[in-house]
């Protein structure tokens, strides 16, 4: 009887040391992975990583836009309005560009802007 009850006594305790390790391991990696993430070389893009996975994003890039977006949507708008802009004029600015170069000085360029198509 003594040996059943010292055996039952011994789960216990080994449910309850393994319980004890797997929450202290989850707490540790929860600290840890950042740091650890941030250590490991550039070239690595774990920082980058985690945050498409976190984001549930197929692309850093897609991750990145999501990430200014909702940080700042005020800014994003100017960044995605000044995006359209320097599209839409590529060909105007690329010539002004050589001509910045070519003068070694800065230049006047008269670029097109397109009425926005919201009411």
């Amino acid at each position: 009887m003594r040996s059943a009850r010292h055996a039952d006594e011994q789960d216990r305790r080994v449910y309850l040391f393994g319980g004890g390790g797997l929450v202290l391991g989850l707490l540790l990696y929860a600290v840890m992975a950042g740091p650890i993430a941030r250590l490991a070389p550039a070239s690595w893009q774990w920082p980058e990583k985690v945050a498409t996975r976190v984001l549930a994003k197929r692309t850093p890039w897609d991750a990145g836009q999501h990430l200014m977006a909702s940080s700042s949507r005020e800014s994003w708008t100017a960044i995605v309005a000044a995006d359209q802009l320097i599209r839409d004029n590529r060909e105007t600015i690329d010539g002004c560009r050589e001509q910045a170069a070519k003068a070694r000085k800065a230049v006047r360029c008269t670029v097109e802007v397109k009425a926005d198509d919201k009411p």
